[in-house]
């Protein structure tokens, strides 16, 4: 998995995540709203309460702090934009990384 940040100015921060076929991002969380633009593959968001699929030309928004694993089966690629001081805070017993 790899996670850059690519901008961070007053209002805003993008995030590019790539992650390969088969590969996962462990239940976590942004510390504000998360937009997903999604320019390549497939995952599924597992939440609490259901699963969203997210696949190449689609876009997503995230409640922050809404707990949420990611599983791609697809070689994925997507932007994710969150506020200015947000960050992606993995839980507990999980690692990862925080932009």
């Amino acid at each position: 998995m790899k996670l850059d940040q690519l901008y961070a100015g007053d209002h805003c921060k993008v995030l590019k995540a790539a992650i390969p076929a088969g590969g996962k991002m462990p239940r976590h969380h942004a510390t504000s709203d998360a937009f997903v633009i999604v320019i390549k593959g497939t995952a599924t968001l597992v939440f609490d309460d259901g699963e969203s699929t997210l696949k190449t030309g689609t876009t997503f928004l995230i409640p922050g702090r809404e707990p949420h694993v990611l599983e791609v089966s697809e070689d994925f690629e997507a932007y994710i934009i969150i506020g200015p001081d947000a960050g992606i805070e993995m839980e507990k017993g999980t690692t990862g990384q925080n932009p």
